[in-house]
């Protein structure tokens, strides 16, 4: 019976060439080809860190901890009180958008652009295409991280915190607090505030010029979280800093190592130039000997 038995390595082997198999190892392949070119094109491009003033994370927490009490000492009784009487056009006009703030879908569009921008065959790409294909795919991971990471922690501390939403204002009044509540009682940093103020933040570090239009949608879409009564002025505050601020730490992160930013003289992260991210040596076998322009 056992001349009869298959052989175990035979079967591994067939099992190897089966079409998903291959998939999966091409694409695995694939996925370490590309951490290694990448890991070539940013060798050159760490940066150190240039010395910052200590003061200033320390003046921004101050800030914000002083904008978040007084918007929770002026306006939140104020909206406890009077935000079911609210005209309802408002409420109408808010809840057409307010989605807009919800991670998901952002989520969603990042994720997709990193992991197809990351399993694309970058070795059948000229040096041109891969550097396209490395900017997109660190931006996308950029906006990612920001996003995922800044919203898990805001959960977290949601959910540590348990502060009672406007929803309960009548029972619990403004500054009721039930630790470790779920998510449709808790209510204090908004997870709305805190997406909006990643997601634009992240768009006015990238791109200099929108920081105005940037700020006036992240205040608009975040505090329409107020005139649906899902949150007080103070949630959407603290999820608004919690949100910018993360993502500006990303950046600096992402600058340290020469990716989408670098530091400036006063060692805030700004974004390269092309997102600075060649190598002159892969771009002088590239092209085989003639003189390229130096990508910045």
């Amino acid at each position: 019976m056992c001349a009869n038995r298959p052989d175990e390595g035979a079967l591994a082997g067939e099992a190897g060439t089966q079409p998903g198999t291959r998939a999966v190892n091409g694409l695995r392949g694939r996925l370490r080809d590309n951490v290694v070119t990448a890991h070539r094109l940013l060798l050159v491009r760490r940066a150190r860190r240039p010395q910052r003033p200590r003061t200033r994370f320390v003046l921004y927490l101050a800030a914000s901890l002083a904008l978040v009490v007084l918007a929770g000492l002026v306006f939140d009784l104020p909206v406890g009180n009077y935000h079911a009487t609210w005209p309802a056009s408002f409420d109408k006009t808010a809840r057409s958008v307010t989605d807009l703030g919800q991670a998901g879908w952002v989520l969603l569009a990042a994720g997709l652009a990193l992991f197809f921008g990351s399993a694309a065959d970058w070795r059948l790409a000229s040096l041109r295409k891969r550097m396209a294909l490395l900017r997109v795919t660190a931006l996308t991971g950029y906006l990612f991280t920001s996003l995922a990471a800044g919203g898990l922690i805001a959960t977290i501390v949601k959910y540590c915190i348990g502060r009672a939403r406007p929803l309960h204002f009548a029972e619990l009044g403004a500054f009721a607090f039930r630790p470790f509540t779920d998510a449709t009682f808790a209510s204090f940093p908004s997870g709305h505030a805190t997406t909006v103020g990643g997601f634009f933040a992240a768009i006015a570090l990238v791109f200099p010029r929108l920081r105005v239009p940037c700020l006036v949608l992240a205040l608009w879409l975040a505090f329409t979280r107020v005139l649906v009564g899902a949150h007080y002025p103070s949630d959407v505050v603290a999820g608004l800093a919690w949100g910018a601020w993360f993502s500006y730490f990303t950046a600096m992160v992402f600058a340290s190592r020469g990716i989408v930013f670098r530091y400036d003289a006063n060692g805030f992260p700004v974004r390269r130039m092309g997102y600075g991210l060649a190598l002159n040596g892969m771009r002088r076998r590239s092209n085989a000997g003639r003189r390229g322009r130096r990508l910045d």
